[in-house]
């Protein structure tokens, strides 16, 4: 089996992770509302927007997920030969992936939907 790079293990996280804080816009600010003008008390004050959060972001992030995204960015590179940049693009961007807690699957009647999560 192939691996990908260093490079291209912390590109493809980072665009996965960009692309998670997009589709979860709404928690994060919500969180950021609550911590705007406190310190240490964040910790306490805004536990549960926090925790909203990071559940939203790891919908996309989770290990599962990344495993998916490696795989397809791997047969991108050996089948279609195309770079990195063009393969992020591809596969994060424009790959419509579905927040659910197995894996991400594909769904493309979800653009535009709103991604918070249950609880």
């Amino acid at each position: 089996m192939e691996t990908l790079s260093r490079r291209e293990e912390e590109a493809l996280f980072k665009a996965t992770k960009a692309r998670a804080l997009k589709e979860c816009d709404v928690v994060v600010q919500e969180f950021a509302k609550c911590a705007s003008g406190r310190y240490f008390s964040v910790v306490w004050a805004c536990k549960d927007q926090l925790k909203a959060m990071q559940a939203c972001v790891y919908q996309y992030t989770n290990p599962d997920n990344m495993d998916q995204l490696r795989a397809e960015y791997i047969r991108l590179r050996r089948e279609k030969g195309v770079t990195l940049d063009m393969a992020l693009y591809t596969i994060v961007e424009y790959r419509d992936i579905e927040p659910t807690e197995d894996a991400g699957l594909l769904d493309p009647d979800s653009r535009g939907r709103s991604n918070t999560p249950s609880t």
